[in-house]
């Protein structure tokens, strides 16, 4: 249980959403992740975002622990991440 092995499950999580068209927010990765509390959620989030592997906009409030963004993409670096794992 580190940052980089969460950010790993959720970059794919995120990724698999993407090519699908599907949405991202915090109340799906909670969800999702359901075992784990909202600031492990929120500290691989913003992991991602600040290696630049996911592009989010971080808005005011929370959900269970998770601060509320609006995701946008995954950066080409970070699909490259994924496809090339």
């Amino acid at each position: 249980m580190t940052i980089q092995s969460d950010a790993k499950e959720i970059l794919q999580f995120t990724y698999d959403e993407y090519i699908q068209n599907r949405g991202i927010s915090p109340e799906n990765l909670k969800e999702k992740f359901n075992s784990w509390d909202g600031g492990r959620i929120d500290r691989a989030v913003k992991y991602l975002s600040d290696e630049r592997l996911i592009k989010i906009v971080l808005l005011l409030g929370e959900h269970q622990g998770i601060q509320n963004f609006i995701f946008e993409s995954i950066s080409p670096l970070g699909i490259r991440h994924i496809e090339s794992n």
